[in-house]
């Protein structure tokens, strides 16, 4: 306060300069200059205060609140990626595997299933490829059959036959048999 005061002192006051501020002005500033000082007193002192306990919990409990909502959206959406742990396990393996359900574990389900999956394609592959084979083989013995018609729609080796072609081809051996 004593500095701002300085100021006001330090400037030679002639009345008769017209830049020359008058007595009410410089009144005036010299208010407005203590309400600024004691604002920023006020505001010094209210930062030093020591914090409140309540005030410290709630600003706990509000940052643990959005920390959960944030870990569920992250649980959702990865449950939406990878898919649930109940679509994947059977009960057996629900009862076996209770507290099993990391996403290592459900990945490792996953893949899994997929080989399982595979293998089966595997095996059902090789019995069309068994069953063209068959077909060929009773083309090649039943060229003078009336029947050769139907026998000439089916795909060379490389390719699998249709399901009309595998339905015409079992018709064929149960009127065969």
């Amino acid at each position: 306060m004593e500095a701002s005061r300085a100021v006001f002192k330090a400037q030679p006051v002639e009345k008769k300069e017209k830049g020359c501020l008058k007595e009410h002005h410089r009144s005036a500033i010299k208010v407005i200059r203590r309400m600024q000082y004691f604002v920023a007193k006020k505001k010094f002192q209210q930062a030093r205060k020591p914090y409140d306990v309540r005030d410290v919990i709630e600003q706990y409990s509000q940052g643990h609140l959005n920390l959960m909502v944030r870990i569920k959206e992250l649980q959702r959406r990865l449950d939406q990626s990878i898919g649930k742990p109940s679509l994947f396990i059977s009960v057996s393996e629900k009862n076996k595997d209770r507290g099993n359900n990391t996403v290592g574990a459900r990945l490792n389900r996953v893949e899994d299933k997929v080989v399982q999956i595979d293998q089966k394609l595997n095996l059902i592959t090789d019995l069309l490829h068994r069953l063209l084979s068959s077909q060929q083989g009773n083309q090649n013995s039943t060229k003078a059959s009336p029947r050769n018609d139907v026998d000439s729609s089916l795909p060379p080796s490389s390719a699998l036959p249709t399901y009309e072609q595998l339905t015409v081809a079992r018709a064929l051996q149960d009127d065969g048999s």
